[in-house]
């Protein structure tokens, strides 16, 4: 199949993906946000090395991030906010170089923030609010130049605040 988007969003879909879903290997665009989708995110999804964007927000899924998720060198987003995932940020995410937005707001994600983080030059967007993360904010955060949005509000982190560069254009 050729299929490059699959929109689906905002419908009343529920059940788990089948783990066919990593067979669409030409997918780009996985928009899946906004229905009643529940288990966990199947590690197929690691698959699409082409996928650019993938938004699973608004759902329930659970279970934590399958570390496939770094195989997808090529995603420019990773929306997956309001859902029941949880356990650790897995560090494979530092991978994703060239993601520009990463919003995993509103779920259970515990443990630190993983400092490959900082590896993500490209993010301009970085959402990590209302999860049940501690510690303190890695100082790899500063390499993030372009980054225009943080939030990390709804957490229990502490230590001191690293300095926050910006590109002059």
């Amino acid at each position: 199949m050729n299929l490059t988007d699959l929109y689906l969003q905002e419908n009343k879909f529920d059940g788990y993906i089948s783990r066919e879903i990593g067979n669409l290997i030409n997918l780009t665009h996985l928009y899946l946000q906004e229905n009643k989708f529940g288990g966990s995110i199947p590690q197929e999804i690691g698959n699409l090395i082409g996928l650019t964007h993938l938004y699973l927000q608004e759902n329930k899924f659970g279970g934590s991030i399958p570390p496939e998720r770094g195989n997808l060198m090529g995603l420019n987003c990773l929306i997956l906010q309001q859902n029941e995932l949880n356990g650790p940020i897995p560090s494979e995410i530092g991978n994703l170089e060239q993601l520009s937005m990463l919003n995993l707001r509103e779920n259970r994600f515990g443990g630190f923030i993983p400092s490959k983080i900082g590896d993500l030059r490209s993010l301009e967007i970085l959402d990590l609010s209302s999860n049940d993360l501690i510690g303190k904010i890695p100082i790899q955060l500063e390499n993030l130049g372009r980054l225009s949005h943080l939030n990390l509000h709804n957490n229990s982190l502490s230590g001191s605040i690293p300095t926050l560069k910006t590109i002059h254009s």
